[in-house]
């Protein structure tokens, strides 16, 4: 769920997403359309964006996901990332020892609080290869639960012997389509739209528009656009625009009525 991964900046990133969703419709639009940092580096907005000869600020944020551990605060895709490292090196370690013979998909199910130590790893690797091992000449297999200290970690099941693959799946605490999944995604959504409308007011003339990469795995289209009965300030911005990956985004809301027939919005 790294799907950001890239030697890009983060503003650079949204950026060119934006570029090449908005390229689609304006033909003649370019790299030269931009010009980052205009009013220096630490302010506000990050790109002037020309189109037309109509000057856009465009401001870039990014979801924060936050997890209270018993030790400090991390980011929700940190811990992901961690998850799904530890996976590929299962899968290129059982690659190696020749015993991968299908595809297989390890679910987390452990809370995010608990700690991914390096004990932990080595045990669940310990049960991970001796399932993938066992279930090697079967067509598929039932889920085994993998379990420390009688708390259960993952899950791993085979999936068919068509592909040599072992890769990553995710629990999380909420369905994805209950009220408390709704909630939170749109308390990030108004949190980021908020910080950006005190950050920008009085100092970013209209029209704004603000790019908003997603970092909450379990967020999608659905969850955003349900959001937008009860989220304020939206008319802050001219437009405010999701990166969901390094290749797709969405245009959660404008105001200007050209650009909404324009792209559907």
């Amino acid at each position: 769920m790294d799907a950001f991964s890239s030697t890009l900046d983060n503003e650079v990133l949204c950026k060119n997403v934006f570029h090449s969703y908005l390229k689609n419709h304006f033909a003649d639009l370019s790299n030269d359309n931009w010009h980052r940092y205009p009013n220096g580096k630490n302010k506000p907005p990050d790109f002037n964006l020309t189109i037309r000869n109509k000057i856009y600020a465009v401001e870039v944020t990014e979801t924060k996901v936050i997890i209270n551990t018993r030790r400090k605060m991390i980011e929700e895709k940190t811990f992901i990332t961690s998850r799904k490292n530890f996976v590929e090196e299962v899968n290129k370690k059982a690659q190696e020892l020749g015993i991968l013979n299908g595809l297989y998909c390890v679910f987390f199910l452990m809370p995010w609080t608990v700690p991914f130590t390096p004990k932990l790893k080595d045990w669940l690797k310990k049960q991970l290869f001796e399932y993938i091992k066992k279930t090697k000449h079967e067509e598929s297999s039932s889920p085994f639960k993998v379990k420390h200290k009688y708390s259960i970690v993952c899950q791993i099941f085979k999936i068919n012997k068509n592909n040599n693959k072992v890769f990553d799946g995710f629990a999380n605490g909420a369905w994805p389509e209950s009220q408390q999944m709704q909630n939170y995604v749109c308390s990030i959504l108004q949190y980021a739209i908020s910080n950006k409308k005190k950050l920008m007011e009085n100092i970013v003339p209209s029209p704004r528009i603000l790019l908003l990469r997603n970092s909450y795995s379990f967020a999608n289209l659905g969850l955003y656009k349900n959001c937008l009965p009860q989220i304020e300030d939206l008319n802050f911005f001219h437009s405010i625009f999701i990166i969901m990956s390094k290749q797709h985004g969405f245009f959660l809301f404008t105001s200007d009525k050209n650009w909404k027939s324009l792209f559907n919005v």
